[in-house]
């Protein structure tokens, strides 16, 4: 007879063991993408670099596209938890968030495997956790002006910073030029603070983040680099 205490360790385990094969999928099939490409890649090369049979991915996976889509979330989780972590502890809700957007993007910038995944989901990252992972509603609520909170949910709020971050990310993954402290403050606007205060808070000096050799980032860009240099992948 199998106890309760057993099954649910025996449940725990399995959920464990599912959690670890998946990351082990997605951080094979990141710089995959990354050197050949997410059009080219194909299953049979995520399960030659990960180690695993066809069946486990589709025990996973029920397609390259959707695994690019939880590649692109891993990407994102951990530059934002690079962002956080390196954050002010001491600085105000609004000022951790105008220097949490500023790094984010400089980092997005200058490691641009993101900006070239994002540009092929484009809006299909709406909604889906992709480009802001870490700002959750209970974070929100405190970077809300209390003179708007009454009009502007947590869950609007995070949706437009999402989609106008999605907006700006596609601009800097073409070329165009943009303003990066201006999007903040107009960001901070967004979410009720008075312009002088928005202008002040997005003047914030920041110091660029540097990135552990051993990230999924560095990674992965280590393997875009040698895609361009084989003439493969986004270049």
């Amino acid at each position: 007879m199998t106890l309760p205490a057993q099954e649910d360790h025996r449940t725990r385990v399995g959920l464990e063991r599912r959690a670890r094969m998946r990351q082990r999928l997605i951080e094979a099939a990141t710089p995959v993408f990354a050197e050949m490409g997410p059009e080219v890649a194909q299953i049979d090369d995520v399960i030659r670099q990960a180690g695993v049979s066809r069946g486990t991915f589709y025990n996973y996976f029920r397609s390259t596209d959707e695994l690019l889509r939880a590649a692109v979330h891993l990407l994102s989780v951990e530059m934002v938890a690079l962002v956080y972590g390196a954050g002010d502890d001491a600085a105000l809700p609004a000022e951790r968030f105008a220097d949490g957007i500023k790094a984010f993007v400089d980092l997005a910038t200058r490691h641009p495997l993101l900006l070239d995944f994002v540009s092929r989901l484009g809006v299909s990252t709406l909604g889906s956790d992709v480009l802001t992972p870490a700002l959750a509603a209970e974070r929100m609520v405190d970077v809300i002006a209390p003179e708007a909170a009454g009009d502007l949910s947590p869950n609007l709020a995070r949706g437009i910073v999402e989609a106008a971050t999605l907006a700006l990310l596609l601009r800097v993954r073409a070329g165009a030029p943009v303003d990066i402290a201006g999007f903040v403050a107009a960001m901070l606007r967004a979410l009720g603070h008075p312009p002088p205060e928005a202008a002040r808070l997005a003047a914030r000096p920041f110091t660029p983040l540097t990135i552990p050799t051993d990230s999924l980032i560095i990674r992965s860009e280590s393997a875009r680099s040698r895609g361009a240099e084989l003439g493969r992948g986004p270049g």
